[in-house]
């Protein structure tokens, strides 16, 4: 019987029955295993580990469904947060003058990528700083291929 309590105790219990003959009956929901459009409290209630606004949600990347989560929202990995537009900046290739040498010029990328989820919480995305980069005089000895995303 010990048991047995322990066990509804990790379950949701939907309702306890007893029929004429004292038998007990348990309508029990597991947790964890919520549906698409199922009322949820936590991340940990839908089978797709995404409540969002107190329903289960779709996450499904294989079939390009995400998540979603706002700024500031609960999550249980980078994947379950919104993609945010990040800029990069860089010291990239340019070519080569006439004489051989590297030629460079400081560019500037955007890149749609999830942000980091952090403390099971979504966080802004940060851009990283700008290399320091002077167009009259520059330094191409620490330059990169330009990138391909």
């Amino acid at each position: 019987m010990i048991i047995l309590l322990s066990l509804l105790l990790s379950f949701k219990t939907q309702a306890i029955s007893v029929d004429n003959e004292g038998n007990i009956g348990f309508k029990i929901k597991y947790y964890g295993l919520g549906r698409t459009g199922e009322r949820c409290k936590s991340d940990f209630n839908c089978a797709s580990l995404c409540c969002k606004h107190g329903l289960c949600a779709s996450h499904n990347p294989s079939m390009g469904a995400y998540c979603g989560k706002s700024i500031g929202h609960s999550c249980v990995s980078r994947a379950y947060c919104a993609k945010q537009t990040v800029e990069s900046c860089y010291v990239v290739r340019t070519g080569k003058d006439p004489r051989g040498k590297i030629t460079c010029a400081l560019r500037c990328f955007r890149k749609r990528t999830f942000p980091p989820c952090r403390n099971g919480r979504c966080i802004q995305l940060r851009s990283p700083p700008v290399p320091s980069f002077d167009p009259k005089n520059p330094d191409c000895s620490k330059v990169i291929d330009p990138p391909t995303w």
